[in-house]
């Protein structure tokens, strides 16, 4: 398996996915008429770093796979904002996917 896709519907009823994929994410034995299930760890890890002005964010899911957040059929836009030690904002924007 190099991919998997969770759906869930918030309460207004919209739509959100999320879309995972990595390399080999696991090795699945699939059988002529039966079904297979397999269990998926739907919690998401948000890790950043920065390096001068560069600030780099990774978003991660089961086994470490890289992952793409919907809402309907968009991506949505991931927001975020660096504060310095005294709280106030230094930088705000939009991460770009890639």
């Amino acid at each position: 398996m190099i991919g998997y896709r969770l759906s869930r519907s918030d309460d207004s009823g919209e739509t959100w996915h999320l879309s995972a994929s990595g390399p080999k994410l696991r090795t699945l034995t699939v059988e002529s008429g039966q079904e297979s299930r397999v269990k998926i760890e739907e919690r998401v890890s948000i890790t950043h770093r920065l390096t001068g002005s560069r600030l780099s964010v990774d978003v991660r899911g089961d086994l470490d796979a890289g992952v793409t957040i919907y809402r309907g059929e968009r991506r949505i836009p991931i927001e975020f904002a660096l504060l310095d030690a005294k709280g106030e904002r230094r930088i705000a924007g939009k991460l770009r996917y890639g």
